[in-house]
């Protein structure tokens, strides 16, 4: 595809991503007093109710949709990047981050957010990535449609390979979702509540623990069936996500001119899977709770897609090294002579 043929499918993500942010926005605001289902409608600062009441706000909000989308759309949508299935999953990402970023921004122009508190801007990012979470999809197959192309790229990562980059990806998935939620566990469980100065101490420093550590720890126990945090199952739902996303991005993915888009899906992976980890988790909530989807909504953004977005790029990168590594496909197979590989 020409460099004109991308910019058109920047344009078309943009907007279609920018109509699905007013269109969200304005039903879920309209329908919040009703619960139910209604709640589980991402509410983005792009409600028309907000128009005029934070107009500055507003267009920030959709200024930085637009642009961020827009770009991070060109090096996805080129005709050599790879089959649609690692397209879409790439733009799912886009979509989050695009999200999550207007949404920041339209907190810091409302001067919403405390500048000290690391933890408001991380949760800002979250709140506006969950309706990517939700919409990505759609911006994905707005692009496809526009640009048709293959399951497969034509000089896709050998099976192999494919495979390896999905098990480290699964491996390093699982284990960050071990370790963080066994250093959250014990960030607050080692704390003396009999102790004035050690809980004063704790809750200086939650900020920064629940930043750092976005995974359920001891304080998810009441939630959960029999009072356990069942932190194994997250675990594995994470690695079978993760890992199985992971494989379809590098079997559909171009092996030299898709690694931008390969990175951007499995970091959407581990968004994906992370927010699944944390609804499996969440077996103690009642059917009411459940139905209302306020909490579990929350928990699930606050906590399963911090955890993707802060920390999903781990898994890209060693995937890539992993790709570069073990894949076994000669040059020609990128239709390159490799004589004159040689030659240079």
């Amino acid at each position: 595809m020409s460099r004109t043929g991308a910019l058109v499918s920047s344009a078309v993500a943009a907007l279609v991503a920018v109509g699905l942010w007013l269109l969200s926005g304005t039903i879920s605001l309209a329908t919040q007093p009703d619960g139910g289902l209604a709640a589980f409608v991402p509410y983005t600062g792009g409600a028309l109710q907000r128009a005029q009441a934070n107009t500055t706000s507003w267009l920030v909000g959709i200024a930085v949709l637009v642009a961020v989308v827009g770009a991070l759309t060109v090096p996805v949508s080129r005709s050599r990047t790879g089959g649609w299935p690692v397209v879409v999953l790439a733009l799912w990402f886009v979509s989050v981050a695009g999200a999550g970023l207007a949404t920041l921004a339209m907190a810091e122009v409302a001067d919403h957010l405390a500048m000290s508190n690391p933890g408001e801007r991380i949760g800002a990012i979250t709140v506006g990535g969950y309706w990517g979470v939700v919409w990505g999809w759609a911006v994905g197959l707005a692009v496809v449609l526009v640009q048709p192309r293959p399951l497969l790229a034509a000089a896709s990562p050998s099976e192999r390979a494919a495979r390896l980059a999905g098990g480290t990806t699964a491996l390093v998935g699982g284990l960050g979702w071990l370790v963080i939620g066994a250093l959250r566990s014990w960030a607050d469980g080692s704390v003396d509540l009999t102790d004035p100065t050690a809980v004063a101490a704790h809750h200086d420093a939650s900020p920064w623990i629940s930043t750092l550590l976005p995974v359920p720890g001891s304080w998810w126990a009441p939630l959960v069936t029999g009072g356990t945090p069942r932190v194994w199952l997250g675990a594995a739902v994470v690695a079978a996500v993760q890992g199985a996303l992971a494989y379809v991005a590098a079997r559909t993915m171009h092996r030299r001119f898709g690694r931008v888009a390969f990175t951007f899906a499995v970091w959407f992976s581990a968004v994906a899977a992370a927010v699944l980890a944390t609804a499996a988790m969440y077996t103690g909530a009642t059917a009411e709770e459940l139905y209302q989807g306020i909490t579990v909504v929350s928990q699930l953004v606050l906590v399963g897609g911090q955890f993707g977005v802060q920390y999903g790029w781990v898994g890209a990168v060693l995937a890539l090294v992993v790709l570069a590594a073990v894949d076994d496909r000669s040059p020609a197979a990128d239709g390159i002579d490799s004589d004159a590989l040689t030659a240079a």
